[in-house]
């Protein structure tokens, strides 16, 4: 074979992980090149050369070299989190934080040309072989075995399981995942119920889940009682850096739903704030969650 210049393979984190690399590596042997695993690699130092094919988890590692994968794969994706874990020795909430980010970056690599290989897609194609180029085919690998995984999480992460976001993808993240001002939540037994009493400050803050780029819309929903519906409060939006915000004075009792939209230039974690802006002698509020929905591509207009 004639000089093949580097190649990249994504390959997302998830209870198959062994088995996916075991499979894209006889593959690259198979078509005698050399198989390079970059998440274990040895020799930082080393780069990328003809007749190699490098595969990770990271789609930003390929771009330290000026390169960019010719396929991602992300199977079984809700799956991530516990394979980050087990990776890295961390856990929830930070093992959910870094896999959904890896998730993103590689759902942001088919707006660069990339194939991307959604979870949904591997399960109908895992029993036949099918070609990455007129070189390289691999044998996608079974699915192991279920992995147990917390509802909230799972329905969360369900936006990649389809691989790039279409207008019309939503996801419902619970009140589960987010997380609450200590003083606000200590006397409640169930997620999401909090005690406004006391001086001005964020209620409600997370859930650092990632999105790919692209214009995402928050449906965050909340209820108050008698009194805390006096009081005004705050939602943000979008990166913790950067976000839209909008304020509410309901002045009545029940139950509210406040929507915003902000814009991902490219893959990064995601924020919603819900601050509570005058001090409260009394009041409760309960957060009941939000959905997220992706509306389209990012649109730049030149400076």
């Amino acid at each position: 074979m004639a000089g093949v210049p580097p190649q990249w393979i994504i390959l997302t984190p998830s209870a198959d992980d062994e088995a996916w690399r075991e499979a894209i590596a006889s593959a690259v042997s198979e078509a005698e090149l050399t198989f390079v695993d970059a998440d274990r690699l040895s020799d930082a130092g080393r780069e990328p050369a003809y007749n190699e094919v490098w595969l990770t988890e990271d789609a930003l590692l390929p771009r330290q070299f000026g390169q960019k994968p010719i396929v991602v794969f992300m199977p079984r994706p809700d799956t991530a989190p516990e394979a980050v874990a087990d990776a890295r020795g961390t856990y929830a909430p930070h093992s959910v934080w870094q896999a959904s980010l890896l998730l993103a970056r590689a759902v942001d690599q088919g707006a660069e040309g990339a194939l991307v290989v959604s979870g949904n897609q591997l399960n109908h194609i895992r029993e036949r072989r099918f070609s990455l180029t007129d070189w390289l085919s691999i044998q996608p690998p079974r699915a192991g075995d279920v992995v147990p995984v917390r509802p909230a999480v799972r329905t969360a992460l369900s936006l990649f399981a389809d691989g790039a976001p279409q207008p019309g993808l939503e996801a419902v993240w619970s009140e589960r995942i987010f997380q609450y001002d200590e003083r606000a939540a200590r006397d409640w037994d169930a997620a999401g119920q909090l005690d406004v009493t006391g001086r001005p400050r964020i209620l409600v803050y997370g859930p650092y889940l990632a999105l790919p780029a692209g214009v995402w819309r928050a449906k965050v929903r909340f209820a108050v009682d008698e009194q805390a519906c006096k009081r005004e409060f705050r939602i943000d939006w979008g990166t913790p850096a950067d976000f839209q915000s909008t304020s509410v004075s309901p002045n009545a009792p029940g139950v509210y739903e406040i929507e915003l939209e902000h814009v991902w230039p490219d893959s990064a974690m995601a924020e919603i704030r819900l601050w509570i802006m005058e001090g409260a002698f009394d009041g409760r509020l309960d957060f009941l969650g939000a959905t997220v929905a992706y509306v389209s591509e990012p649109q730049f207009t030149l400076a």
